[in-house]
């Protein structure tokens, strides 16, 4: 019976990648993570170049969100570190990003205040679940906020490369920005109410 067992665990994590840290899909999730500090630090100069500079890394991080999880499917390597990590990545690369965006005057600083404890407390949440046995993964409201959250930085980003930072533009920011802050607060109560059903 113990033999059958670890048989169907051992089978298991062989068709979910186990929990290997050292993947691929995790390397390319571990690449937002460099690339956060890269971008706030080219945005935070305001030269119009390395604000071009950082459009251009922004891109290449979020093809790096879309990627990360294809090559994990198309490769067998779902690992538990991995569901981890993407959402950890791309909460540190926003993160940045916004903070950027803040420090810059493009927004305004309470919009930071939603997005962050939103992270911080799914990030809780999780570890919440793995103390309890379960793993809590993206949920679509997840990727969905990272879907909005991407579009409204790229937007900002391209905006102040084509027309640079004014009344109008800056307009434009607080708008998208209200969007992304709408869907991390959804997110952020869709989270709590799955824990609390995966623990009733």
């Amino acid at each position: 019976m113990e033999g059958a067992r670890n048989l169907k665990l051992n089978v298991t994590m062989k068709a979910h990648g186990g929990h290997r840290l050292f993947t691929l899909a995790n390397a390319i999730s571990a690449s937002r993570i460099v690339g956060g500090p890269v971008c706030a630090f080219l945005l935070v100069s305001r030269y119009p170049e390395a604000i071009a500079a950082a459009l251009a890394v922004m891109l290449l991080a979020e093809a790096s969100d879309l990627l990360d999880g294809y090559v994990a499917r198309l490769t067998g390597q779902v690992t538990a570190p991995g569901k981890i990590l993407d959402p950890m990545a791309d909460a540190l690369y926003r993160g940045l990003v916004f903070l950027a965006f803040a420090y810059n005057g493009w927004i305004p600083l309470w919009m930071m205040v939603p997005i962050f404890v939103r992270d911080l407390i799914v990030a809780n949440l999780r570890e919440y679940a793995e103390r309890q046995g379960k793993t809590q993964g993206a949920r679509l409201s997840g990727k969905i906020k990272a879907i909005v959250q991407g579009v409204a930085q790229l937007a900002i980003v391209g905006l102040a490369v084509l027309f640079g930072v004014n009344g109008t533009t800056l307009l434009l920011f607080a708008l998208l920005m209200l969007a992304a802050v709408g869907i991390t607060v959804y997110s952020l109560v869709d989270y709590i109410v799955s824990i609390l059903r995966k623990s009733a």
